[in-house]
């Protein structure tokens, strides 16, 4: 008897996502950070919204009834409910000039969730935000390089992913090792989200690289001979998440579009880490506030 993960795509699974709550709670945007530290970053940001418990992590709204100003810029003041999503501006920086004020929180609002490790727990996450009513979803990650064409601190937006994982043959017919999979495209004719995050990109001047990456599922088996196997299959950087992500995306006709920030560089012999280095640091708030923007200027017209 063979293992049927090519003839079973489409029966449904014995546990579903949610168990035997249903129901939609939250709206079509979503976005899913992998680290801690962004979590923490991004909740300071919104003035710690409250959250709810999700998985081993939480899960909270974009907007918030309180924040805080940066360090030498004026509190941003309250405007009139006029039952618009108030607007951001992001400096060259990458640093919000404004903070979120806003009322109670609604389906039109984007919803955060996090922190995550490695594609099985990605995926329970992201099966999980659409049994509640995602469809777009965006990921804020990191990545280790692997080759000298991205530097620590830049920004990938990945545009397909090698999947070196055991998740995503149980969303894809799967008949090579190690396949390729496309970031999801969008499910209809409109603009994508992948196409209006890099318009929004490129508007507010903060830079990005494309490309492939490499999904593993064994960050302490990232061997010199790997490096250079999946170099060469034209992988810019490595990572935990992607490829399963992208599958999941894919079966389940969601958007998905990551941002990752590298972290470290494994291109050379010697493994480079700069988890505490400034430009990373610098990088990855840049990346956390410019989602936060993207999303509160962009949640009620995405679905």
């Amino acid at each position: 008897m063979s293992l049927p993960t090519l003839s079973d795509l489409n029966s449904p699974s014995l546990v579903p996502p949610l168990g035997a709550r249903s129901a939609p709670d939250i709206g079509p945007l979503a976005v899913m950070i992998s680290t801690e530290p962004d979590v923490r970053y991004i909740k300071k940001n919104l003035g710690r919204p409250r959250s709810r418990s999700f998985f081993m992590g939480e899960l909270f709204p974009i907007r918030a009834a309180d924040t805080k100003a940066y360090p030498g810029q004026e509190k941003h003041k309250e405007t009139p409910d006029t039952g618009k999503s108030p607007s951001m501006e992001i400096n060259e920086k990458g640093t919000l000039k404004n903070k979120i004020k806003a009322n109670a929180v609604d389906k039109q609002a984007a919803v955060f969730a996090g922190p995550y490790i490695g594609a099985p727990y990605a995926v329970m996450l992201l099966e999980s935000l659409i049994a509640r009513g995602a469809k777009q979803i965006i990921v804020i990650g990191w990545c280790g390089s692997i080759s000298s064409d991205i530097q620590i601190g830049d920004i990938l937006m990945p545009h397909a992913a090698i999947a070196h994982e055991g998740t995503s043959q149980n969303y894809m017919a799967c008949t090579e090792r190690c396949p390729e999979i496309p970031l999801p495209a969008s499910p209809s004719n409109a603009t994508g989200l992948t196409e209006k995050l890099t318009e929004y990109l490129d508007e507010n001047h903060i830079p990005f690289k494309t490309g492939t990456i490499w999904t593993t599922d064994a960050i302490y088996r990232e061997t010199a001979e790997k490096v250079s196997f999946f170099r060469a299959r034209g992988a810019l950087a490595v990572e935990m998440e992607c490829s399963a992500l992208f599958a999941v995306a894919a079966h389940r006709k969601v958007e998905l579009v990551p941002l990752l920030v590298v972290s470290d560089e494994l291109s050379k012999t010697q493994w480079k880490p700069a988890f505490k280095s400034k430009v990373f640091g610098a990088a990855r708030k840049q990346v956390s506030n410019a989602v936060i923007d993207f999303c509160n200027r962009h949640c009620r017209t995405l679905s």
